[in-house]
């Protein structure tokens, strides 16, 4: 099944992040969307901070594997039920491997291991490299990468090793599992662990056992977010309806280690309400007040920032507001972190906007914030023959955009947003080449059979 994405998150440089569970189908296509920046600081290694100028002209061609189940590799991930697959970095080497979870006519993939293609200079691999899997729980097979039934289980490298640990965080035949641990299968180079580590979970809390990766609803708000800096997702509870100073005044952390989350809570300060809103989530987005997590001064903290205030209209305009993070909460007081005028009446007011601007925030080399431009419907040379880039520094975004030269259109289709997945011609940003840098690749196009069947068209970011 074919959808429209947006992939906003995967323009990314490796440059020494954990690679973790990389994965290429992550949505982001939505004014004022819910965004969170793990807050993975920039590397000081192998990365150059030089502002890129344009995606090469012509593509390079990266191989991929045959199609299986009468079915091609002809975009980033699937979840047909004959070919279930996804871009993701199995190999803890920087780049994301095509990795099959389940196929139609191999019964064994998703039963007792999945397949991966580990990727290459030039190509995935050819063959398969079989990564084994536990055994079934529950009657249910690890025949996807989430599952919601009744097993409840994710990719998560909670270890900090560079690899997705498989987490249970959820079993309807195990009553224990999501009220005093999760169990984690650890990745490993060929396969998941075969028996599970209980990883320790603090008492429920308002009677809400801590049985998902997060949840948004009453009466307990929680998620996972790395806010000590460790490289490690915390546990993070940002609203209790049972302890009214949670999301308040504070957060309460519970920080991860080796074999659980902490007992007991670690109280992270918050800012003052705005516009008479609390800071009670992650990430908010109300019609007085918008503001997500982001690492906006690349201290491998993830800082508070507002992006629009309804009482204060300058914030969104000239400038966000960002609360940076410090090792027992946000700072009490704002920092101005300045962006562009606004484009055709549309203002930088949020993460990302697909109105009549399309842009979003996202990372380069070396971890450098940036906006990206990639449509104006005031500019029709935007989206045509290149995007507009802002980048950043400690203090704000450019006020003048650099281009960025496109490659020319193809099948009729110019390359106006981060990715799309349409009939005529269907492309993403990943860092799919070796290197520190993002990649345009064209996984299909109705204009030419041979991508997606037997290779990708790959335009590098230089």
């Amino acid at each position: 099944m074919r959808t429209h994405l947006v992939v906003g998150a995967l323009l990314l440089a490796a440059c020494g992040q954990p690679s973790g569970h990389r994965s290429s189908n992550s949505n982001s296509n939505n004014d004022n969307q819910d965004h969170h920046d793990s807050g993975n600081g920039p590397a000081s290694v192998g990365c150059t901070t030089e502002t890129p100028s344009a995606f090469a002209a012509t593509p390079s061609s990266f191989g991929v594997p045959a199609p299986r189940c009468n079915q091609a590799f002809d975009w980033a991930a699937s979840t047909s039920t004959s070919l279930n697959y996804e871009l993701s970095d199995f190999t803890a080497d920087g780049q994301p491997d095509l990795v099959v979870a389940s196929d139609q006519c191999d019964a064994s993939v998703g039963d007792s291991h999945w397949d991966v293609y580990p990727a290459g200079a030039s190509s995935f691999a050819a063959q398969p490299t079989s990564y084994a899997l536990p055994a079934a729980r529950c009657n249910t097979q690890f025949d996807a990468f989430l599952g919601y039934q009744s097993l409840h289980y994710a990719l998560l490298d909670l270890d900090a090793d560079h690899r997705s640990d498989l987490i249970v965080y959820h079993d309807n035949c195990d009553a224990s599992v999501g009220v005093d641990h999760w169990d984690v299968y650890r990745g490993g180079a060929t396969g998941f662990s075969a028996q599970p580590t209980s990883y320790s979970l603090p008492a429920a809390r308002c009677n809400t056992s801590f049985d998902s990766l997060g949840s948004a609803a009453s009466p307990l708000t929680y998620g996972l977010v790395d806010l000590t800096g460790d490289g490690r997702a915390d546990l993070v509870v940002t609203h209790d309806q049972c302890d009214a100073s949670v999301g308040s005044d504070h957060w309460d952390v519970y920080p991860a280690g080796d074999s659980g989350f902490a007992a007991q809570p670690i109280a992270f300060a918050l800012p003052a309400a705005r516009c008479n809103q609390p800071f009670d989530s992650v990430s908010g987005v109300t019609s007085s007040l918008t503001y997500a997590l982001v690492d906006l001064d690349q201290d491998a903290r993830p800082d508070l920032v507002v992006t629009h205030d309804d009482c204060d209209p300058a914030v969104g305009s000239t400038h966000w507001d960002f609360y940076r993070a410090g090792s027992s909460g946000f700072m009490a007081q704002p920092t101005a972190y300045s962006v562009p005028a606004a484009r055709c009446n549309r203002a930088f007011d949020s993460l990302a906007s697909s109105s009549s601007v399309h842009y979003q925030w996202t990372k380069l080399q070396c971890g450098v914030n940036a906006m990206i431009v990639t449509s104006d419907d005031c500019d029709s040379a935007v989206g045509t023959d290149h995007w507009d880039l802002y980048t950043g520094d400690a203090h704000g975004l450019q006020a003048a955009p650099t281009p960025i030269t496109l490659p020319a259109p193809r099948c009729n289709q110019s390359f106006d947003a981060a990715a799309e997945n349409v009939s005529s011609l269907s492309y993403l940003m990943t860092d799919l080449l070796p290197g520190s840098t993002p990649d345009l690749v064209v996984t299909s196009d109705q204009c030419a059979s041979d991508v997606g069947a037997s290779h990708w068209d790959v335009y590098p970011l230089k």
